[in-house]
């Protein structure tokens, strides 16, 4: 089902687990509001209600451990399953700053919501004070939501996505998803980003220079000026103006998905993957339904790690002219791990960048950024090599004839995995002059 961050596992303190699901299993209506002045602690939960749709599913707001770490955090699970890898976090206020057991959720009368650790230092707030704020609630699509006396939304969690969105919560120009490293860290990845645009969406990677290895665009469908977001709705994940709300209608600007038969949710994942996941009513379990991106698996940035090269679904190391091997391996045993330079790249600032390297040549491999037109630039392949020569930050550069007449070249100063299947195309890599003794590849 890939990589998701369950409230509780087996290895997770049990007593949150229980007092929520003897919370939510007993014949208490559900608690879907808080008043101000309230404090909760660590191991409780906040507020929770029913999921609509008779799903036998309920959202809660709560204060939870993960590996005796405390996250304050909107979770979904079924009342009364004993199977704590069925609750799943949908949102976090603090994933990258856990705190301890002992710290508090305070809900102050000045309205505003407050989570500091066990020493009493501050690690979360909503900056809400002196806003009117009357009440806190959890709404029916789990939407946590700070409002005034009119009943007004002053804040809510749907402002402020982390890697997950529910049904027609919307996705605004200028958000971004950004996926949980993994199961045993919480804290958010650098390398991943989903953001929305003008139109559309795209997703990127990278620490040092952002790549863009998926992008959706509607701009067709709306006027030059015309402002869009993006929305999880039945059967599709489409563009909608700023101006409507969303609709499961099938005229809708989208990407077809399968219609939903319970809960459903989008998951940005730490492997670069947007994944559709639904609540199987049958099981009692979550099960995945598709990849959104449906990008082949060797187009996926991260496939094969740093310099490799994937291949017919394989993860191999470049090899230069002769067998000689300039990269190897980072883990003999986890070719997806990726692959490091036998002789290190030196840095911008130790020697003029002309003299320090040489470009090895790879033929037919070509590099996943090709897709981003503001990326590419139109040159012909000496020229190509030269740019990237010139420039001491250019780990390698990525030619490609395939458009015809018009030659497309792509530097990039962050070399992540390649495709080794591309005709017409040649990937330049740097590597140090210095060192010449290198191994070739065993026969």
């Amino acid at each position: 089902m890939g990589s998701f961050l369950p409230c509780s596992r087996s290895y997770f303190a049990p007593l949150l687990l229980l007092l929520i699901l003897a919370a939510c299993s007993s014949s208490q209506a559900s608690n879907t509001t808080a008043k101000l002045s309230t404090v909760w602690s660590t191991d409780s939960y906040v507020l929770f209600r029913s999921v609509p749709g008779g799903y036998n599913l309920s959202f809660a707001a709560t204060i939870y451990s993960h590996y005796h770490k405390y996250f304050f955090a909107i979770c979904v699970f079924a009342p009364g399953s004993w199977n704590r890898d069925n609750v799943v976090v949908v949102w976090s206020a603090n994933r990258d700053r856990p705190v301890q057991r002992g710290s508090t959720l305070n809900f102050t009368a000045d309205g505003d919501l407050v989570l500091r650790d066990s020493d009493g230092s501050l690690v979360w707030s909503t900056n809400t004070s002196g806003q009117s704020i009357i009440g806190m609630k959890i709404t029916e699509s789990g939407n946590l939501v700070l409002f005034n006396h009119k009943n007004l939304p002053v804040w809510q969690s749907f402002d402020h996505p982390t890697d997950t969105m529910l049904p027609r919560q919307p996705l605004m120009e200028g958000m971004k998803l950004t996926p949980s490293i993994d199961n045993v860290s919480f804290a958010a990845s650098n390398q991943f980003y989903l953001a929305v645009h003008q139109y559309g969406l795209h997703a990127s990677v990278g620490s040092i220079q952002h790549q863009i290895y998926y992008e959706y665009n509607q701009a067709g469908h709306f006027t030059y000026d015309e402002h869009t977001y993006i929305a999880l709705v039945n059967g599709s994940m489409s563009v909608f103006a700023t101006s409507s709300l969303p609709t499961d209608s099938i005229n809708n600007a989208g990407i077809d998905l399968p219609h939903a038969r319970s809960l459903q949710y989008m998951r940005f994942e730490s492997d670069g993957h947007l994944r559709l996941y639904e609540w199987n009513q049958r099981y009692s379990q979550w099960s995945f339904v598709q990849d959104i991106f449906e990008l082949d698996y060797c187009m996926y940035p991260t496939v094969c790690g740093e310099y490799g090269i994937c291949r017919n679904g394989q993860c191999i190391c470049p090899i230069g002219a002769g067998d000689t091997l300039y990269f190897k391996q980072a883990d003999i045993w986890n070719p997806g791990l990726g692959c490091i330079p036998v002789r290190p790249i030196s840095s911008c600032h130790s020697v003029p960048a002309e003299q320090d390297h040489q470009l090895v040549a790879l033929s037919d491999v070509s590099y996943f950024s090709f897709s981003d037109p503001d990326a590419v630039i139109i040159s012909d392949e000496e020229s190509c090599k030269q740019a990237c020569s010139r420039n001491c930050s250019c780990k390698a550069a990525f030619h490609s004839s395939l458009n015809g007449p018009s030659e497309s070249c792509l530097l990039v100063s962050e070399v992540l995995s390649m495709q080794g299947y591309e005709t017409d195309s040649t990937a330049y890599l740097r590597r140090p002059l210095w060192g010449l003794g290198l191994a070739t590849r065993p026969r």
